[in-house]
């Protein structure tokens, strides 16, 4: 049951990236917006732990992301340099974090990002082979979830 709900959680934010995806803004602003949900939700969306800065820049615009310092993010090892840091956000209410990555990543980059996570403590509840996807929990019951565009971490529950 639970692999169906992070299925389904998975599947929605990554609709939810793709349709956010690939259109600029105007006005210096970055817009956030929550996954796409069933619900109507009155939470509000913590903006970007992240602060884009000019040149020389990760992910082509124009814009550097720094990996974002916060309780989710210091459960995990930062992504090797090759995978290029994008936007992140928290949602409250779902207890979890994102950090979108700004190109995707390849195999070999999440195959390395795996093992540096199991290396820090999580172990693997599900990892396709080759690395498509890979979910692991460490002792303190932190979860992380890794794509080739994302990684989520989750809060205890």
């Amino acid at each position: 049951m639970k692999k169906i709900l992070v299925l389904c959680l998975a599947l929605v934010l990554a609709l939810s990236f793709a349709a956010c995806g690939g259109g600029g803004t105007s006005g210096g602003g970055n817009s956030i917006s929550a996954p796409a949900s069933s619900q109507v939700s009155s939470e509000a969306v913590v903006p970007p732990a992240s602060t884009p800065e000019t040149a020389p820049d990760n992910n082509g615009t124009g814009e550097v992301w720094e990996w974002p310092d916060n309780a989710y993010t210091q459960q995990i090892p930062r992504p090797p340099e090759s995978i290029k840091i994008g936007e992140s956000y928290e949602v409250e209410s779902q207890g979890h974090f994102t950090v979108q990555f700004s190109e995707p990543a390849t195999t070999e980059e999440l195959a390395e990002y795996a093992q540096m996570l199991q290396d820090s403590g999580f172990e693997g509840v599900e990892q396709t082979t080759p690395i498509y996807s890979f979910q692991a929990v460490n002792s303190v019951g932190y979860r992380v979830d890794l794509s080739k565009d994302y990684v989520i971490v989750t809060k205890p529950s």
